[in-house]
């Protein structure tokens, strides 16, 4: 058969099947570019809307951090993946404050802190106290040997303590270490959440080795939300909490949101997929009887399935080209959709949009490909006998 022979046969079978092939051409079209946009907008909706995060908060996102048996080591947590690590203060609820003089626990002192002597008297802190008697917190050696504590004024008159009294500091009833008071300063503002100052790295290895709980806070910096997940579960992973606040549950809720617009297009790449199939199929089957007369003409099997594939791959392709068309004033839609409920532009690249349109095409044509085959490969296990009685009936 020649080339001339079988275009004219091919538009021939397509004229005969014209209404089946603009149904599969318009629904592969619309299908198709609703299908690719919903995925586009899916994949990018959480990326844009960290970017549109990040631009709000200035590239410094705070969170508080709470580690339970971490001294004030940064090291750890920066491992995790934060930009920026601060250490706030730690305490132990169950800890009491003993007076050895008089054996009597401090009753007005119910929660103990422990700080960083260096990170409370920084220059970007706020913590400003006076000196009523004693030394200088300021000369402090932060160090496990040290056995030095300052008390607030306020807190030492309630319970009658002096410089150079000594005090207990005890978990329950197990003693974990002895302290010097070495002086009184007064800071009104802090004197609630600083009646006593206890320097941490003098507690906390007798602490640990006591099995004494003490709960560290740390103020953790990210510049971007990118690794967010990834740096919360590292964190979480040391056995700390986050406090993320809302950024978790907003970014949970994209992620929800990217659930159910990838579901949809999975649906309508389905529908499109059994829709067009069902079409090949009813109109496969048409003109079977065709094929049987064409097969027992002695027409090659290749002639005849360019006969019948040529029409269907045009629709396919006319259909890619419609839906591009269609997938650009969709992007467009959504974009301005996005930002009028969301805040925020939601970008799609075309270029993406016309790849996945171009991976639907070649599916499809695959598909029309296999399916043909298929019924070339029935029609010949037919006898001759067989062929005639189906082209009689």
């Amino acid at each position: 058969m020649k080339l001339y022979d079988k275009i004219r046969l091919a538009a021939r079978e397509g004229k005969k099947s014209l209404i089946y092939l603009v149904i599969t051409s318009l629904l592969f079209a619309i299908v198709s570019s609703v299908s690719s946009s919903l995925l586009l907008t899916a994949v990018n909706l959480r990326r844009d809307y960290i970017a549109y995060l990040d631009k709000s908060a200035g590239g410094r996102h705070e969170f508080s951090v709470s580690c339970l048996n971490v001294g004030a080591s940064t090291e750890e947590l920066s491992a995790c993946g934060f930009d920026k690590v601060e250490y706030y203060m730690s305490f132990s609820e169950k800890v009491g404050i003993v007076s050895v003089k008089n054996g009597e626990k401090l009753k007005n002192i119910q929660s103990v802190p422990f700080v960083s002597i260096k990170a409370l008297l920084s220059p970007d802190g706020s913590f400003e106290y006076e000196l009523v008697s004693g030394e200088d917190i300021a000369a402090c050696f932060d160090t496990p040997q040290s056995d030095c504590m300052w008390f607030n004024e306020a807190a030492a008159l309630s319970g009658g303590i002096a410089v150079g009294d000594r005090v207990q500091i005890k978990y329950g009833a197990r003693l974990i270490k002895e302290y010097t008071v070495a002086g009184i300063y007064r800071a009104e503002f802090f004197a609630l959440d600083y009646p006593v100052i206890i320097p941490i790295n003098s507690y906390f290895d007798c602490a640990v080795s006591n099995n004494a709980d003490i709960e560290s806070l740390f103020s953790c910096t990210l510049s971007s939300l990118s690794e967010f997940d990834r740096v919360i579960s590292a964190a979480e992973q040391m056995g700390c909490e986050v406090n993320t606040g809302n950024i978790e549950i907003s970014l949970s809720a994209m992620d929800y949101v990217y659930i159910l617009l990838a579901g949809l297009a999975l649906l309508f790449a389905m529908i499109a997929f059994f829709s067009v199939s069902n079409t090949f199929s009813v109109t496969i089957a048409k003109g079977s009887h065709t094929m049987t007369l064409f097969s027992l003409l002695g027409a090659r099997k290749s002639s005849i399935y360019a006969v019948y594939f040529f029409p269907y791959l045009l629709s396919i392709l006319s259909g890619a080209v419609i839906g591009c068309a269609v997938l650009l004033q969709l992007f467009s839609y959504i974009s301005s959709l996005t930002e009028e409920l969301l805040s925020f532009t939601v970008m799609l690249e075309a270029e993406k949009g016309l790849i996945l349109i171009s991976l639907l095409s070649i599916l499809f044509i695959l598909v029309l490909s296999v399916m043909l085959y298929g019924k070339f490969r029935w029609l010949t296990r037919k006898s001759l006998s067989e062929a005639v009685r189906e082209c009689d009936t």
